[in-house]
Protein backbone atom coordinates (compact mmCIF):
# COMPACT_ATOMS: atom_id res chain seq x y z
CA UNK A 1 0.00 0.00 0.00
CA UNK A 2 1.72 2.95 -1.19
CA UNK A 3 2.12 5.87 2.00
CA UNK A 4 -0.36 8.16 0.00
CA UNK A 5 -3.19 5.26 -0.12
CA UNK A 6 -2.31 4.32 4.16
CA UNK A 7 -2.35 8.43 4.62
CA UNK A 8 -6.34 8.61 2.76
CA UNK A 9 -7.33 5.61 4.65
CA UNK A 10 -5.78 6.83 8.12
CA UNK A 11 -7.93 10.38 7.52
CA UNK A 12 -10.72 8.51 6.89
CA UNK A 13 -10.90 6.22 10.12
CA UNK A 14 -10.40 9.56 11.59
CA UNK A 15 -12.87 12.01 10.08
CA UNK A 16 -15.47 8.84 10.88
CA UNK A 17 -14.37 8.35 14.49
CA UNK A 18 -14.89 12.26 15.03
CA UNK A 19 -18.61 11.91 13.37
CA UNK A 20 -19.25 9.01 15.50
CA UNK A 21 -18.72 10.60 19.15
CA UNK A 22 -19.63 14.15 17.85
CA UNK A 23 -22.95 13.75 18.53
CA UNK A 24 -23.85 13.37 22.18
CA UNK A 25 -27.03 14.29 23.43
CA UNK A 26 -27.37 17.44 25.71
CA UNK A 27 -30.21 17.80 28.51
CA UNK A 28 -30.86 20.86 30.75
CA UNK A 29 -33.41 21.54 32.80
CA UNK A 30 -33.83 24.98 34.83
CA UNK A 31 -36.27 26.00 37.54
CA UNK A 32 -37.98 29.11 36.15
CA UNK A 33 -38.69 30.10 39.69
CA UNK A 34 -42.49 30.33 38.92
CA UNK A 35 -44.16 26.79 39.08
CA UNK A 36 -42.57 26.18 35.43
CA UNK A 37 -39.41 24.14 34.47
CA UNK A 38 -36.97 25.24 31.44
CA UNK A 39 -36.07 22.49 29.15
CA UNK A 40 -33.39 22.82 26.69
CA UNK A 41 -32.03 19.99 24.54
CA UNK A 42 -29.11 19.86 21.42
CA UNK A 43 -26.36 17.67 20.54
CA UNK A 44 -22.87 18.23 21.44
CA UNK A 45 -22.15 18.67 17.41
CA UNK A 46 -24.44 21.79 17.82
CA UNK A 47 -27.12 20.02 15.83
CA UNK A 48 -30.76 20.74 17.11
CA UNK A 49 -32.91 18.21 19.26
CA UNK A 50 -36.03 19.43 17.70
CA UNK A 51 -38.55 16.74 17.20
CA UNK A 52 -37.21 14.52 19.42
CA UNK A 53 -38.66 13.19 22.47
CA UNK A 54 -38.75 14.29 25.56
CA UNK A 55 -40.23 11.75 28.35
CA UNK A 56 -40.96 13.00 32.46
CA UNK A 57 -40.91 10.22 34.93
CA UNK A 58 -42.10 9.92 38.26
CA UNK A 59 -38.69 9.47 40.23
CA UNK A 60 -40.46 6.75 42.99
CA UNK A 61 -42.28 4.46 40.76
CA UNK A 62 -40.77 5.04 37.06
CA UNK A 63 -44.32 6.01 35.91
CA UNK A 64 -44.53 8.35 32.67
CA UNK A 65 -45.87 11.74 33.74
CA UNK A 66 -46.01 13.09 30.46
CA UNK A 67 -44.20 12.83 26.84
CA UNK A 68 -43.37 15.80 25.02
CA UNK A 69 -41.82 16.31 21.19
CA UNK A 70 -39.17 18.94 20.99
CA UNK A 71 -40.34 22.10 19.30
CA UNK A 72 -38.09 23.53 16.65
CA UNK A 73 -36.74 25.82 19.08
CA UNK A 74 -35.60 22.66 21.04
CA UNK A 75 -36.70 24.04 24.31
CA UNK A 76 -39.85 24.41 26.22
CA UNK A 77 -41.03 25.49 29.51
CA UNK A 78 -43.97 23.36 30.99
CA UNK A 79 -45.34 23.52 34.33
CA UNK A 80 -42.94 21.81 36.83
CA UNK A 81 -44.27 18.04 38.50
CA UNK A 82 -45.73 18.29 41.63
CA UNK A 83 -43.82 14.92 42.64
CA UNK A 84 -40.16 13.99 42.03
CA UNK A 85 -39.14 13.43 38.77
CA UNK A 86 -36.61 12.62 36.06
CA UNK A 87 -36.43 14.03 32.67
CA UNK A 88 -35.16 12.01 29.53
CA UNK A 89 -34.11 12.92 26.32
CA UNK A 90 -34.28 10.59 24.05
CA UNK A 91 -32.93 11.10 20.15
CA UNK A 92 -32.48 6.70 19.29
CA UNK A 93 -30.61 3.81 20.74
CA UNK A 94 -27.13 5.14 22.39
CA UNK A 95 -28.52 8.82 22.46
CA UNK A 96 -30.57 9.05 25.35
CA UNK A 97 -29.69 11.37 28.61
CA UNK A 98 -31.30 11.63 32.09
CA UNK A 99 -31.55 14.53 34.67
CA UNK A 100 -33.12 14.67 37.87
CA UNK A 101 -35.38 17.63 37.48
CA UNK A 102 -35.56 20.50 39.96
CA UNK A 103 -38.14 19.72 42.65
CA UNK A 104 -39.90 22.31 44.91
CA UNK A 105 -42.28 20.48 47.46
CA UNK A 106 -45.26 22.52 48.22
CA UNK A 107 -46.52 22.88 51.90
Amino acid sequence: MSLARLCQVFFAILLFSSNVWAHKPLLSVEDNGDGTIYIEVDFSDGSSGAGHKIVIKNKASGKVISEHKVPAESSMDMPMPKVPYFVFFSAGEGHEVEQEGPFIESS
